[in-house]
């Protein structure tokens, strides 16, 4: 068995179709993949890269419930239109900051940044 990973369906480029279709050509060596498009593995491209915390805190309105694991004592419990101030960004996703006197880590997914020049407001 071959891992999935490892296979992509062959596409012959236009030009080889023709010469199987004809047969003009030596058809014995298939032509290899090519052009812009990306095998469905393709790693995805990160499109607006994680804020800097160097200029300052960053802030973000929970926008799903969490209700972290009673035995974890490191995660934060987040309500939805809770302010967040984000004290730290793990490209894990598991970000880190404090709600409310409280302070814990929570899942990226859970908030929405806020405009930083006016953090009361919800940025839509």
């Amino acid at each position: 068995m071959i891992p999935v990973p490892y296979v992509e369906k062959y596409r012959p480029s236009s030009a080889s179709v023709s010469t199987l279709i004809g047969g003009n050509q030596d058809s014995s060596h298939p032509q290899p993949l090519g052009g812009p498009e990306p095998g469905p593995y393709a790693q995805p491209s990160i499109s607006t890269p994680l804020p800097n915390l160097q200029n300052g805190p960053i802030y973000a309105r929970v926008i799903q419930k969490r209700v972290p694991n009673a035995y974890d004592k490191t995660a934060l419990a987040l309500e939805v239109g809770e302010l967040v101030k984000v004290t730290k960004i793990n490209v894990s996703g598991q970000w880190e900051g404090e709600c409310n006197g409280r302070r814990g880590h929570f899942p990226f997914t859970h908030v929405r940044l806020l405009d930083q020049q006016n953090p009361e407001e919800d940025f839509s």
